[in-house]
């Protein structure tokens, strides 16, 4: 995963940073129309412009990050279920834990749904408040 190869160098443990190459890797392999980007110091994923998601790292996680709040509210419900924690915006998942990719799936795919066709980058206030 070449875009982000200096990226995931900062990560310190070898397993936190094979996982989340792991996780990358599956993006792309899922979903071959997603573009890889850095942006905001994060791997990106964008399809046709417009943002889907990103991912981040930590001390005791990694995240996947969706400021515009679309996928995770498709899938609080199986976050809950879960155990994961999350916010409007962000959904932590720990190392030591399995990925649930099932959970992915379903929000990268809501997130795909919702932005078939828009062409910003971003949405739009009034589509994120329904």
């Amino acid at each position: 995963m070449k875009t982000f190869e200096d990226f995931l160098a900062k990560i310190n443990s070898p397993e936190h940073r094979e996982k989340l190459c792991q996780v990358l890797d599956w993006v792309t392999d899922q979903y071959p129309q997603v573009k890889t980007e850095f942006k905001w110091n994060k791997p990106t994923f964008t399809v046709a412009g417009t943002y889907i998601v990103a991912f981040d790292a930590a001390k005791n996680h990694f995240s996947l990050v969706d400021p515009e709040h679309l996928g995770i509210e498709a899938v609080a419900g199986d976050l809950d279920t879960a155990g994961l924690s999350y916010t409007a915006a962000i959904v932590r998942i720990p190392w030591d834990k399995p990925v649930p990719y099932e959970i992915l799936k379903k929000l990268i795919e809501a997130k795909l749904a919702a932005k078939d066709g828009v062409k910003s980058f971003w949405l739009g206030r009034q589509a994120t408040s329904s």
